[in-house]
């Protein structure tokens, strides 16, 4: 009766094809050099599915950046001199360029800033306040210094990070020091080290955009994203990969040893989304899920979850998982308990760790170099160091190659970092034990204590999480097999 009133091509027109409303919804702005730096690699790396603007009070700077989209804060283009009021005042000259910038169809910005600096530290929240006040699901994505960078600054960044917190829905906090470690003992150019840095910030707006941009069996979209991170304070986001035999517990794993994850107690959050992506050629099996369970058994009982399943043929045997949630509790000071409950060396222990570094000799101190022995036969050299031999440096290289989307960190309690074989069987009540690499039996999974020595040293909660994910699949496993 209906196709006689209207007429079939009526109801086409009515009913037929729908528009994609997602596509440019999510707009990347970098605020300030370390922000606009990120930015750009991320806009030459060719992201997909989303849009980019960079603004920076530093003229010398915004015009080199490969970014089209450009705001330069203030009038004179000379920079904010590392004051981050000065940093503040000049982007409110710039209200009217930053509304109309946020005005198209953008309806989630992330808010890319390095802490410590003028333009990032005090334009970074000021822009991401404006942002949120139209409305727009608003992301911070900041970095702390590095430890050589002193008080001074680590404190400036600690106020920036307070503010910022303030002016966005959801922070990620990503801690320099942290990702450092994984190329301390590698002979690699700090420039690149800082590119690889900027690829963490890049994987966390890649993963959380895949949430929304990508199709999938058990589909995520942007109401999702919006119901986990709208005013959801303290965020974690991670991505891990593997595969293998338990590839899905093993990706898990590798998404817990982010370096995005650092400070924060994830179990106390108290919204998660994640998403699961496998192959066409490799699906996910129902025995597999299974897997999931000793990480999820360990959050909240309460928590709101949901999760998704999604395809990507370029991951051929591999599985990836990507995990958002927010309501975590930080482990970082606010300014209110430097002010008040701790002492500045307090604050740097809590965030940087107890110092293990030798302490660096005066020149009065280093002796004159050595001539290096000669040794008389090959054959000593070849037993002495195997062709195969590793550095614990090309180790740790070796699994940020193999795990792709994420960097795998060693635990801060063990000599060298933790080697993540992909695709490795464990033997039932069995696991390597970290220093001699030898099978041990698997005791009951016990609370990670911290290591008193002249002082206590703070422990990760992230790290003591992961501990427990593991010891409770470990433990699966050998009931399984007892069985």
């Amino acid at each position: 009766m209906i196709g006689k009133v209207l007429g079939t091509d009526s109801i086409l027109d009515v009913f037929g094809p729908v528009e994609d409303t997602t596509t440019d919804i999510i707009k990347v702005v970098g605020v300030g050099g370390g922000g606009c730096n990120a930015v750009g690699n991320m806009y030459s790396d060719g992201m997909q599915n989303v849009t980019f603007a960079v603004c920076n009070t530093d003229s010398k700077s915004l015009s080199a950046n490969p970014v089209p989209t450009k705001i330069m804060l203030g009038k004179t283009g000379h920079g904010a001199g590392a004051d981050p009021q000065k940093g503040r005042e000049e982007a409110e000259k710039n209200v009217e360029d930053l509304k109309r910038l946020f005005s198209d169809q953008t309806q989630m910005t992330f808010i890319v800033s390095a802490m410590g600096g003028g333009t990032g530290t005090g334009a970074g929240p000021f822009v991401a306040g404006i942002a949120k006040e139209m409305g727009l699901l608003t992301i911070g994505i900041v970095t702390l210094p590095f430890y050589f960078e002193k008080r001074p600054k680590i404190l400036k960044a600690l106020k920036g990070l307070d503010e910022m917190r303030a002016n966005v829905d959801a922070l990620l906090i990503i801690n320099n020091e942290q990702i450092s470690k994984v190329f301390c003992d590698s002979h690699i150019p700090v420039k690149e080290a800082f590119r690889r840095a900027d690829n963490v910030m890049a994987n966390a707006v890649r993963g959380i955009s895949e949430l929304i941009t990508l199709n999938g069996t058990i589909q995520t979209d942007f109401a999702d994203v919006k119901a986990t991170m709208k005013n959801g304070g303290g965020a974690i986001m991670a991505i891990g990969r593997s595969s293998g035999k338990y590839r899905v517990h093993q990706a898990v794993l590798n998404a817990l040893e982010s370096p995005l994850l650092y400070g924060a107690d994830i179990n106390k959050a108290n919204r998660i989304l994640f998403n699961i992506y496998t192959s066409s050629e490799h699906e996910l099996y129902v025995d597999e899920l299974q897997e999931i369970d000793s990480f999820m058994e360990e959050l909240d009982p309460s928590i709101d979850v949901i999760w998704g399943l999604s395809t990507d043929d370029t991951l051929n045997e591999d599985v990836k998982i990507t995990i958002l949630a927010t309501g975590v509790e930080s482990s970082l000071p606010t300014v209110r308990q430097k002010e008040e409950d701790i002492s500045m060396d307090e604050i740097i222990n809590q965030i940087y760790g107890e110092r293990d570094r030798k302490k660096t000799p005066t020149y009065k101190e280093v002796e004159p170099a050595k001539a290096p022995e000669l040794v008389e036969s090959e054959t000593a050299v070849d037993e002495e160091m195997p062709a195969s031999a590793e550095t614990p440096a090309e180790a740790v290289l070796d699994d940020i190659v193999r795990v792709g989307e994420t960097i795998s960190l060693g635990r801060e309690d063990d000599e060298e970092p933790v080697r993540i074989i992909e695709g490795a069987q464990v033997a039932p009540e069995k696991v390597l034990d970290d220093n001699s690499n030898t099978p041990v039996e698997v005791e009951d999974p016990k609370e990670p204590e911290s290591v008193n020595n002249d002082t206590e040293r703070p422990v990760d909660p992230s790290k003591a999480f992961f501990n427990r994910v593991r010891n409770r699949f470990l433990q699966g496993l050998s009931s399984l097999t007892k069985e």
